[in-house]
This record gives C-alpha cells, sequence and structure tokens, in this order.
C-alpha cells in the first residue's frame, strides 16, 4: 500500500464550510483487529459487526482474523471507529449525539456513477485527487481517476473506502468524527 504517511500527524482542517479529517486511516493490524473483535463483539454479534463495516457476511470477519482475507486499511479504521477503539477519533450519530449502538446504518454504498463521486470530492474544498488518494490511504491518485471514471474502468471505491470518504470530509448522513 505503498508509505503510510497518512499515519502521520492528526488534526481536522476547516477550509471553508467542509471539515476535512485527517489521520484517520490507520495501517492495518489483523491481530489487534481479532482482539478487539472478540472483546467488542463476541461471536453472537459479530454479524452486527459485518454490517456495520460493510462485509458481506459474518465468514469475511473469522477470513480475516484467520488470515484467509486480507484486511484492507480502510476496513480496520472503520472497525476501530465502530467499536471506539481508534485513537485519534470517536464515531458519533447525529441523531442521537452520543456512541451508536449501530442501529443507525453506518455502512454506505459509493454512488451509482464517477461524476456523483467527483462532485462530493470537489464539494470538499474543491478537494484534489491526490488529496483525497492521501486521505484514504491509497497509494495512489490514479485510483480516484478510476473511481471517478468508474462507467469506463468498471472500478468502484469500496463501501468502507466510501464510508470514511463520507466521514472524513463530514458528509456522511448518520455519523459524524468527533476528536477524542
Amino acid at each position: 500500500m505503498g508509505i503510510c504517511i497518512y499515519e502521520e500527524g492528526v488534526r481536522q482542517v476547516n477550509n471553508n464550510s467542509t471539515t476535512v479529517f485527517e489521520g484517520v486511516v490507520l495501517k492495518a493490524d489483523r491481530d489487534n483487529f481479532t482482539k478487539l473483535r472478540k472483546k467488542h463483539f463476541p461471536s453472537d454479534k459479530i454479524l452486527v459487526l459485518a454490517k456495520a463495516i460493510g462485509l458481506n457476511d459474518l465468514d469475511m470477519v473469522g477470513d480475516i482474523e484467520s488470515g484467509d482475507m486480507r484486511l484492507d486499511d480502510r476496513t480496520y479504521s472503520l472497525f476501530l471507529l465502530v467499536c471506539g477503539e481508534h485513537p485519534s477519533y470517536q464515531l458519533i450519530d447525529k441523531q442521537i449525539i452520543s456512541n451508536s449502538d449501530l442501529k443507525t446504518p453506518l455502512a454506505i454504498k459509493p454512488p451509482a456513477t464517477g461524476e456523483e463521486i467527483k462532485q462530493y470530492r470537489e464539494n470538499a474544498n474543491a478537494m484534489r485527487q491526490g488529496k483525497m488518494a492521501w486521505l484514504l490511504g491509497l497509494s495512489s491518485k490514479k485510483y480516484v481517476s478510476y473511481y471517478e471514471n468508474k462507467e469506463k474502468t468498471g472500478v468502484s471505491p469500496s463501501i468502507q473506502c466510501w464510508t470514511l470518504f463520507l466521514l472524513i470530509i463530514n458528509q456522511h448522513s448518520f455519523f459524524r468524527l468527533k476528536r477524542k
């Protein structure tokens, strides 16, 4: 995934009217994922976790823990936010202004068109593709270009990537980030 410069300094940038949070995406740690999953989501709650972080089924959680499936940095970071273990940010439900019990939808599917993705990015302080890629811990801005041309490329951001982007630019419909 390239150099992890996105793990450095965590700060909130407020340019114009859109708040942008930096340092949200952290390097994935499968051992920590497993430890925290067991602490916060026992076996009977794994489906709640899977749905919250946009995984298709609870078997994917087991596959991550066993090493059969790669733990993506964005999935890990979203997981840390869900279980309240992110070192710098807290996930706040906008509707109840407290830690959510995950009844409110967290994982958001990306827009249907690349043009809509581009609009979200540009509406976030006229953010450039490189900045979006950096904030999401992507190794290159070409991924953002692929997302914005998804009708041609067939490439769309993952649910986890899109959900984090909405949180980072403070545009998620139901949740917001709060600095710890």
